[in-house]
């Protein structure tokens, strides 16, 4: 496919042979092409870990002008005139493109690859980097710091993963007899785009390095990953730059995203929004740290229970925690309703807007509906559970003696 018209954000030094490998190795790519062709392609864009749609070749067409319509949007939350620019390109601003991924786990194989810091790492479990979970990748190593054997060892949720000594010691049994190998490093992904450690991540980490030292093996690094930045438990988990391509599937680096932290920019939103368009309603997705991370447009003539299903499948799209809502046409009944009903696939309307009040929240008046007021309003089991069954990935619930230790955000 041409590379003409390459968005600027895409543009980047060579990557490695060793980068190219891991990537043709995680996704499983048959080599049909010289080798020279695919190094080129490569060299234009890091592909992220959810696989991309290779609808028009080996790169999807080139959307460098929605791009940047949608990331300004996002930028300028407040400006109608930016929500209206990006609303007419399609009824949702994003700053992922959820049509380029395919919810497909790639296997981890960087075997052969030479890992000498902690940023080679930190670049080679970039292909199982992803939007809407956190991802732990495991890479043993022999005395020359080459990787014998790589694994994903777990997949958790949108702001947690799980972590043990006996997760990286059963993966080692696995392989006994296979490879030589008594180094480990660790790395798992931060959905939010800030790579800094939680102190469930910090003490993690002091219980594998525990655990691990009793079985003979050395932990050499834990790296959290995500945007353009990894920490490292061996540097004293500073936060430092990698030098890669920023991520296709992003229209905005997360850690740039807008952030709703009070009722005072949420009624700056709601004011924007009913600017740009006071004919719809319209949902602002948020991640774990409160950032505007889409903003979709929604016909007001759904009904509650059309409404929490068009919000749940969004949120699982999006992979938002947090949701806030404005419409000019729905009363305070719809809204409770529609409180309750997301409260069941554990997804938090923060606040919300309708023709009375801007603010809900601060009016004391965001409460959960009882379920026979519910089951008269029209909003049933049927209705629930078909609100559970669109949400693509929720949060695993695990009993205490399941969850070993779990990272939080």
């Amino acid at each position: 496919m041409p590379t003409q018209n390459i968005p600027e954000a895409s543009q980047t030094t060579p990557i490695s042979n060793a980068e190219i490998q891991a990537h043709l190795n995680a996704h499983d790519i048959k080599v049909t092409q010289a080798a020279a062709n695919i190094k080129r392609e490569l060299d234009q864009y890091l592909l992220p870990g959810f696989q991309l749609s290779y609808q028009d070749g080996f790169f999807p067409k080139d959307r460098s002008f929605v791009e940047k319509v949608r990331a300004e949007a996002l930028r300028n939350p407040h400006s109608p005139q930016r929500l209206a620019e990006a609303f007419k390109e399609g009824d949702v601003i994003s700053s992922i493109l959820p049509d380029y991924i395919k919810g497909v786990i790639p296997s981890f194989n960087i075997v052969g690859a030479v890992i000498e810091k902690p940023e080679d790492f930190a670049k080679l479990t970039w292909t199982l980097r992803t939007p809407y979970m956190e991802v732990l990748k495991v890479a043993f190593l022999n005395r020359n710091k080459k990787a014998v054997h790589s694994a994903t060892l777990s997949v958790g949720a949108i702001n947690a993963t799980f972590m043990n000594p006996q997760m990286v010691l059963r993966e080692l049994q696995r392989i006994a007899g296979k490879v030589k190998t008594n180094q480990v490093i660790l790395s798992h992904n931060h959905p939010s785009g800030d790579p800094s450690p939680s102190s469930d991540d910090i003490r993690s980490t002091e219980i594998v390095v525990k655990g691990l030292k009793i079985a003979g093996i050395d932990l050499l690094d834990h790296v959290v990953t995500n945007g353009k930045k990894y920490a490292s438990w061996k540097q004293g988990w500073a936060v430092l730059p990698i030098e890669t391509p920023q991520p296709e599937w992003e229209v905005v680096p997360r850690t740039e995203l807008s952030k709703i932290n009070n009722s005072d920019d949420w009624k700056g939103i709601i004011a924007s929004l009913r600017q740009a368009d006071p004919n719809h309603d319209h949902v602002i997705y948020g991640d774990s740290k409160f950032h505007i991370s889409a903003v979709e447009r929604l016909p007001a003539s759904l009904s509650v229970e059309e409404l929490a299903l068009r919000i749940a499948r969004g949120s699982g799209r999006e992979g938002a925690l947090h949701i806030w809502f404005e419409s000019v046409r729905r009363e305070l009944p719809d809204i409770q309703r529609l409180h309750t009903a997301l409260e069941q696939v554990e997804i938090r309307l923060i606040d919300a807007g309708i023709s009375s009040y801007q603010s809900l929240k601060v009016m004391n008046l965001l409460e959960t509906v009882p379920e026979k007021e519910i089951a008269g309003a029209g909003i049933g089991a049927e209705e629930i559970d078909a609100v559970l069954n669109s949400v693509r990935r929720r949060p695993q619930k695990r009993t205490e003696r399941e969850k070993g230790v779990e990272m939080e955000r």
